[in-house]
């Protein structure tokens, strides 16, 4: 049997809309859409990206698949479960699916600290705390009811460079990322979003969020003959990582205690 060592670059897509550029297109898989898609900061297209650095956006989209393999990622956790339980590595069950709102913002109405009452104000980042809080206790009850789900607000940007000390915030971009190993319950993780946001736009007159545009990678559940192949070799060297589930090594991307899900 041959071994073949990959080393796939932007799967994060952290300057491109689009998941797993890298492994997709090794495998044939990327779109015409996917070669549309712009880059954050020069607000050019991959594919003119890609013919910058040599490469054929047509031969990428041409591509034939390679044939069947088995594949096996090693990939860190990166998340402090396996450290907490004092394991080394676990084996990953399901890849988490994403719904993601990237380019999220809140308009509200500017005004002076010092001179706009308490009532009256449209304060952005207030209307944001709001949502934020709220979805925090949307999730602690998704949890107590059984569902897999993350809830991330991982950028907020009160209307930089032009807040001030002495301003109310007037506008606020944020972005909101949704993950679970179930459709279902990202469907309706994002209604009770849509629901919450609909309940601040009427307690605070002034106030509407504008979503933008929506994008969404697909939960996986991963192979349970390549889950059973990794175990066994790891039996054989007195290791039991199946008996805790949470994973960082030996099947893709990051996971959650004690299911063995993963982003």
């Amino acid at each position: 049997m041959d071994f073949v060592v990959t080393v796939t670059r932007a799967e994060e897509s952290v300057w491109f809309p689009a998941s797993y550029i890298g492994s997709r297109g090794a495998l044939g898989r990327l779109t015409r859409q996917d070669m549309e898609v712009t880059r954050a900061d020069t607000g050019q297209s991959l594919a003119e990206h890609m013919r910058a650095q040599g490469y054929d956006p047509e031969a990428a989209l041409a591509r034939t698949p390679p044939p069947p393999a088995q594949f096996l990622e090693f990939h860190i956790e990166q998340g402090p479960v396996l450290h907490s339980a004092g394991e080394p590595y676990g084996l990953v069950t399901a890849i988490r699916g994403g719904l993601r709102y990237r380019n999220a913002r809140i308009d509200g109405v500017w005004a002076h600290s010092g001179g706009a009452p308490r009532e009256g104000r449209a304060d952005a980042v207030i209307a944001f705390a709001d949502l934020a809080m709220a979805m925090e206790q949307v999730w602690d009850e998704m949890l107590a009811q059984g569902h897999d789900l993350t809830v991330t607000f991982g950028r907020v940007d009160a209307a930089s460079p032009v807040h001030a000390m002495a301003k109310v915030a007037g506008t606020l971009e944020f972005c909101v990322d949704l993950r679970s190993e179930n459709n279902a319950t990202l469907d309706e993780a994002e209604r009770r979003l849509r629901a919450e946001i609909a309940r601040i736009e009427i307690a605070r007159p002034g106030i509407g969020f504008q979503l933008g545009a929506q994008s969404r990678s697909q939960p996986a559940q991963l192979s349970e003959a390549m889950v059973a192949l990794a175990a066994s070799g790891a039996a054989r060297l007195g290791h039991a990582p199946g008996a805790c589930a949470p994973a960082a090594a030996m099947m893709p991307r990051r996971s959650r205690w004690p299911a063995g899900r993963a982003r």
